[in-house]
């Protein structure tokens, strides 16, 4: 009798096994589409408010686009915050926009690793930003810099299309692949 219970629950666990990878699968599958969604959504959102001197924010260059940074590095997600900037910015500021702008950390004191990432920035032998009564400014070989990177950006924007559930296909307009 306790065999044929112990193969019982085998069978179970081996079925319990198989529907919790099932759903994971799932999970993971939506998990990646939701990325795809939101890199879409924020590729549309660069290429709108696409930094070309008409459009310079002031004070601390808070962004209506609460996804703004959301797929950048945090030297990228700088170089973009301060070349919109009309003004130099703390530390402090730059930590506050980038995660109101979405900036992914696990970071337990963002302002930190803010710190860190200028201080290499400036430390550089061509350093992409400046202090300036103690707060930050990009240097024009940091604007070279994003302006490389933000052309790079376009560029395969606007040679992607967006499928059915949300994800890119690059070169799908000479291609006709869909997803």
């Amino acid at each position: 009798m306790i065999d044929d219970m112990r193969i019982h629950y085998d069978a179970v666990l081996r079925d319990l096994d198989t529907k919790c990878a099932d759903v994971q699968q799932r999970v993971a599958d939506l998990q990646r589409q939701l990325k795809d969604l939101h890199f879409t959504k924020a590729n549309i959102s660069r290429m709108m408010d696409a930094p070309t001197g008409a459009t310079i924010h002031t004070g601390t260059a808070r962004s209506q686009d609460a996804q703004r940074y959301a797929t950048y590095s945090v030297r990228w997600a700088i170089l973009y915050l301060l070349s919109e900037s009309s003004s130099p910015l703390s530390i402090q500021e730059i930590s506050d926009t980038l995660l109101a702008g979405g900036i992914r950390t696990s970071a337990t004191n963002f302002s930190n690793n803010v710190s860190a990432v200028l201080s290499q920035m400036k430390s550089k032998p061509k350093a992409e930003v400046e202090v300036v009564e103690g707060k930050w400014i990009i240097t024009e070989v940091g604007r070279g810099a994003w302006n490389h990177i933000w052309g790079k950006q376009a560029k395969q924007t606007r040679f992607r299309r967006i499928s059915s559930y949300g994800t890119e296909t690059p070169d799908a307009l000479t291609s006709g692949a869909t997803n």
